[in-house]
């Protein structure tokens, strides 16, 4: 996730949010892209 994140820059410092996020949709959708 983090690595795929890594290119794009934000200011907002919302990034551990948006990880814990994709990490509980994963769990929640069983990884289905």
């Amino acid at each position: 996730i983090r690595e795929g994140m890594s290119g794009n820059l934000c200011r907002c410092g919302a990034y551990p949010n948006i990880v814990l996020a994709i990490q509980q949709a994963m769990r929640t959708d069983g990884g289905a892209r």
